[in-house]
């Protein structure tokens, strides 16, 4: 599934404006891949407060209280 939309990426108009060869496309993979309702309540059940979170993880807070 990754591939195809990697495909389709690369094969849009995006490609007239960005400079695709310097994407670390594994490490997008690596990060879509990952359930951020997982890891947002990986991180509450360890104590940490929704601002420590927020600090962690880069998302803003309507993201964290939606999957909480």
């Amino acid at each position: 599934m990754f591939e195809f939309i990697k495909d389709n990426i690369l094969k849009s108009e995006l490609n007239n404006y960005i400079d695709f060869d310097k994407i670390d496309w594994i490490k997008i993979m690596e990060a879509s891949s990952k359930s951020v309702m997982k890891e947002i309540a990986d991180y509450f059940n360890s104590g940490m407060t929704t601002g420590q979170i927020r600090k962690e993880t880069g998302f803003d807070y309507h993201t964290i209280r939606t999957a909480l």
